[in-house]
C-alpha cells in the first residue's frame, strides 16, 4: 500500500540504524570522551545526508549546511573553542531541521493519496492499544513499528501519570483542605 515510500527504505534504515546506535552508545560515548561523542555525531550527520540525497539540489544544500557545521565542530576540539561549539552546535541544528524537513516533505508528498488523518487515526489506535477494527499493519515491518509504538504510547503514559503524582504528593497540604 505503500509502495512509493519502499524507494527511500535504504535511506532511512541507515539514517534509523545510526540514530538508534547512537542512543544506545550514548552513555559509553560520554565515559570515552568527547570527541568520541563528535565522531557519533559525525556519523548521524553523514547518514542524514544520505538520506536527502535525492536530488541534487538537496544534496547540494545538504552538503552546504553539514560541511561548515563538522569543520567548525572539529576545529573547536583542535583548539578547544566554546565560541566555535556553539557555532557548530547552531549549524548542526540547521542542519537537522533541513534533513527532518525534507524527509518530511518526501512522505508527506509520496504519500498524499492517503488522508492524512488516516495516518494520525492509525497512530492513537496504536498508542491506546484500542486494537484494529478497520484498519491494520500489513507488512511484517509495519507491524513490528506499530508495537514499538504502542509500547512506548503505554510507557509514555505511565510516565507521564507518574510524574504528575509525583508533583501533587511533594505540595503542601492546604490547612483545612
Amino acid at each position: 500500500m505503500l509502495k512509493p515510500l519502499v524507494k527511500h527504505f535504504g535511506n532511512y534504515s541507515f539514517l534509523l540504524i545510526v540514530l538508534v546506535l547512537m542512543l544506545v552508545l550514548h552513555p559509553l560515548l560520554d565515559r570515552w570522551g568527547q570527541e568520541f561523542v563528535t565522531v557519533a555525531f559525525t556519523l548521524v550527520f553523514l547518514a542524514g545526508l544520505y538520506a536527502v540525497r535525492g536530488e541534487r539540489r538537496t544534496l547540494i544544500i545538504g552538503l552546504v549546511l553539514v560541511v561548515p557545521a563538522l569543520l567548525t565542530g572539529w576545529a573547536g576540539h583542535a583548539v578547544d573553542s566554546r565560541a566555535l561549539f556553539a557555532i557548530s552546535r547552531g549549524l548542526e541544528a540547521l542542519f537537522l531541521f533541513y534533513v527532518t524537513a525534507v524527509i518530511l516533505h518526501q512522505v508527506m508528498t509520496e504519500s498524499e493519496m492517503y488522508d492524512f488523518w488516516e495516518f494520525v487515526y492509525f497512530s492513537l489506535v496504536t498508542i491506546t492499544t484500542l486494537g484494529y477494527g478497520d484498519i491494520a499493519p500489513v507488512s511484517q515491518e509495519a507491524r513490528s513499528l506499530a508495537t514499538l509504538q504502542a509500547v512506548t504510547g503505554q510507557f509514555y503514559v505511565a510516565v507521564l501519570v507518574a510524574r504528575f503524582v509525583a508533583i501533587l504528593s511533594s505540595r503542601p497540604r492546604q490547612p483545612g483542605g
